[in-house]
């Protein structure tokens, strides 16, 4: 079922608090040590609607599962003319495009009030993931020094439950090319999709992703109907049109747990061996890289599914 975009009430401030509280237990995104109370909650969406700005929420069969907020993007008078976006998503529910849709609204409603919306760039920090200081700066040089440039992405590191980094995120790529990610370079977007993301998604992580807003709309978005290859999808659609570039120095940090949807990706194979069925008969690769793909899938699907199916025997059989 498709979620309602509406303006929140006070009603929705428990709400709203709970979803925020998740965030401020188990990421960096807040910069708050404790939960705040829902009368806190309530004071500070009641400043957000004084200024006159948006305060929105995603409603699902009677349930808040997300909200979205416009708010002054710091207090100082230089930057009274200035906002930025905030979008929080209940974490059962992520992977859905509530918080594509829920930034659309709140972009409608804010340039429908005379705002001027910067959108030649984007960046989607996710709340679980942090990154390097200088990440927007590397990124955004590399799209800025070449115009045929879809998208630029950085390595990843990989941080564990507990806090702890440890590796990198893209070490299955290993199976892929052993040498491909070891460098910076900048690809033909075509032979990107020929040759990598037919047999799988070759950026492991949206926070180490800069892209330009304009080839994004041109491919349509993010593919909402999709649970688990939204992501995976749109980055081969918009390598399609042009270059894509990489830098080897890891520049973000990406945060695994139980309700992330990678972890939970054996429930999606279905959907997985659609996508990779509908890339390959796309961009046709060659036979050399078919069979890789093969090899590839079977290795990492089949053992889950004849897993998922013996488990499902025993229940059965209990």
């Amino acid at each position: 079922m498709q979620a309602q975009i509406r303006p929140s009430t006070e009603k929705d401030v428990p709400a709203i608090t709970n979803i925020y509280a998740h965030y401020v237990h188990t990421s960096t995104a807040t910069y708050e040590l404790e939960p705040p109370t829902p009368k806190e909650m309530s004071a500070r969406r009641s400043k957000i609607l004084a200024l006159g700005l948006p305060y929105l929420v995603a409603e699902q069969e009677n349930k808040i599962v997300g909200y979205a907020y416009a708010g002054q993007y710091r207090p100082r008078p230089g930057y009274q003319f200035t906002i930025e976006d905030s979008v929080y998503i209940h974490p059962e529910h992520q992977g859905q495009g509530l918080g594509q849709s829920l930034l659309s609204g709140l972009i409608e409603i804010c340039e429908d009030a005379g705002a001027r919306i910067v959108k030649q760039y984007v960046w989607v920090a996710e709340s679980d993931d942090y990154a390097d200081q200088h990440l927007l700066e590397r990124l955004v040089a590399v799209l800025d020094g070449d115009s045929a440039i879809a998208f630029a992405y950085c390595r990843s590191r990989a941080v564990m439950e507990d806090g702890q980094v440890k590796g990198f995120v893209d070490s299955y790529l290993e199976d892929l090319d052993g040498q491909r990610w070891k460098a910076d370079y900048i690809g033909d977007g075509d032979e990107e999709c020929r040759n990598y993301f037919v047999a799988c998604n070759i950026v492991p992580n949206a926070s180490a992703v800069v892209f330009r807003k304009g080839i994004y709309d041109s491919v349509g978005g993010t593919d909402e109907t999709l649970r688990a290859c939204g992501d995976w999808k749109v980055w081969a659609d918009m390598a399609h049109t042009r270059k894509v570039a990489y830098i080897c120095e890891p520049l973000n940090y990406y945060r695994s747990h139980g309700a992330t949807v990678r972890s939970k990706s054996t429930l999606h194979v279905p959907e997985i061996l659609d996508l990779v069925r509908d890339l390959l008969e796309r961009f046709k690769p060659q036979e050399n890289v078919l069979e890789q793909v093969c090899k590839m899938q079977a290795e990492r699907w089949v053992p889950a599914v004849v897993s998922a199916y013996v488990r499902s025997e025993r229940r059965w059989q209990c």
